[in-house]
């Protein structure tokens, strides 16, 4: 039984990483703007929609994987997974590629937001980490939930399709803080601090976006 929960702790682990909470995010708006357009059945075949969300994948999901494996390739060395000098570089790459996107003319400014949002959490992690192991996969998952939350209290998306989005979502955080605690990847202060910088990081990054723009 201890060696199926931990199997599972690793596959929720896998699917919800931070690296790919971005792109979770930008599809749920983009298919909740085409769902208020066209309907879901045309949203869910459109290639337009597949269109609209293609260079956000490749620039904050793509290009960090693609860097994050040749890094684990190259650099890390077997027992220095854990090491804050490599989480750091990572951290780094990853800011460096979220800052430089977000003057991507080929993404919609209507995402802008949300994604200058996650570029703020990443610069508080990759700070953060200099002195302490906060938890990276929280941090993402409650980055997620305060997007969903300002997109139910100020945002003119549809509510009953955002509502359930919003408490699977609450699930799925759930799930990922405690993969991360059964796996021993992190204190319960570390999975708690994750959550809090990822929620309050994210409405901190919209904020300064609306005060930019």
């Amino acid at each position: 039984m201890e060696k199926v929960l931990k199997a599972f702790a690793w596959i929720i682990s896998v699917i919800f990483h931070p690296i790919g909470i971005a792109v979770i995010g930008c599809t749920v708006i983009n298919f909740a703007l085409f769902v208020g357009i066209v309907g879901v059945e045309k949203t869910i075949t459109s290639l337009v929609f597949l269109r609209t969300i293609k260079p956000i994948i490749e620039l904050y999901y793509l290009l960090p994987l693609l860097f994050c494996g040749i890094y684990a390739m190259f650099f890390m060395r077997k027992g220095n997974l854990d090491n804050n000098r490599h989480r750091l570089m990572l951290l780094s790459f990853i800011l460096l590629t979220y800052v430089v996107s977000l003057f991507n003319t080929s993404i919609s400014a209507f995402y802008v937001p949300y994604l200058m949002g996650c570029t703020f959490v990443v610069f508080v992690a990759t700070a953060i980490t200099f002195f302490w192991r906060i938890s990276l996969h929280t941090i993402g998952m409650g980055g997620l939930l305060g997007f969903f939350t300002e997109m139910m209290v100020t945002q003119t998306f549809n509510q009953s399709m955002m509502i359930p989005v919003f408490m699977i979502t609450v699930i799925i955080a759930g799930l990922v803080g405690s993969a991360r605690l059964y796996l021993g990847a992190h204190t319960p202060a570390q999975i708690y601090a994750g959550y809090a910088v990822g929620f309050v990081g994210t409405a901190g990054g919209m904020f300064v976006n609306t005060l930019l723009v």
